[in-house]
C-alpha cells in the first residue's frame, strides 16, 4: 500500500527534526533552484520549472519547484514501477497535452490516481490529497528532463510493511 496520507504523515527524521514532507504539509514547498540550467529547466521567479513526459511524448507536463530529494517506496506498485517520487502541490503541475491520453490506475483504498500514458505505459506522476485535504502530485523524477538523478538524495519509504 502506497499512500499520500501515509507518506505525508512521516514528518520527522530520526533526530526529531521536521523533514521535507512536513514542509509540504505546512504549505512551504521549496522555492529556489538547483544549480545549472538546461532547455528542460527554466527559472520562473524564484522557482525552477521542469519539463517532463512519458517515453513517447503523448503525455507532457511542466512542474515548478526545486527537487531537493526524492522518495523510493517499496510497496507493491512502486517497487514494480521503479519511480523516484517528488511531492509537490498539485497546482504546481501543468499538463501540456490532453488528459485524454492519460490512463488512471487505482488500488487498495483508491486514494491515489496513478497516472500513465495509454500509448507507452510510462507512469509520469500520481495524484492524491494530503491529510489536510490539499491536492498533491507525486512526480516521477525519472520522467523529468535535465535531472541528474545521481545528485538527488533518495529517502527510502517502507510502504511494503503497511
Amino acid at each position: 500500500m502506497c499512500s499520500f496520507v501515509v507518506l505525508m504523515k512521516q514528518i520527522k527524521n530520526p533526530k526529531g527534526e521536521k523533514t521535507w514532507l512536513a514542509k509540504i504539509l505546512q504549505g512551504n514547498p521549496w522555492p529556489g533552484a538547483s544549480e545549472g540550467r538546461s532547455e528542460a529547466r527554466a527559472f520562473k521567479g524564484d522557482q525552477m520549472k521542469y519539463k517532463g513526459s512519458c517515453h513517447c511524448g503523448r503525455v507532457a507536463f511542466e512542474v515548478e519547484g526545486e527537487v531537493k530529494e526524492a522518495t523510493a517506496c517499496n510497496c507493491s506498485i512502486c517497487s514494480r514501477k521503479g519511480s523516484l517520487l517528488w511531492f509537490v502541490p498539485r497546482d504546481q503541475l501543468r499538463m501540456l497535452t490532453a488528459e485524454s491520453d492519460l490512463g488512471t490506475y487505482t488500488f487498495n483504498k483508491h486514494a491515489i490516481k496513478h497516472r500513465f500514458c495509454q500509448t507507452c505505459g510510462i507512469h509520469p506522476y500520481g495524484e492524491g490529497t494530503d491529510p489536510k485535504g490539499n491536492r498533491m502530485a507525486a512526480i516521477n523524477i525519472r520522467c523529468l528532463e535535465g535531472i541528474d538523478l545521481e545528485s538527488v538524495p533518495v529517502q527510502h519509504f517502507d510502504g511494503r510493511s503497511l
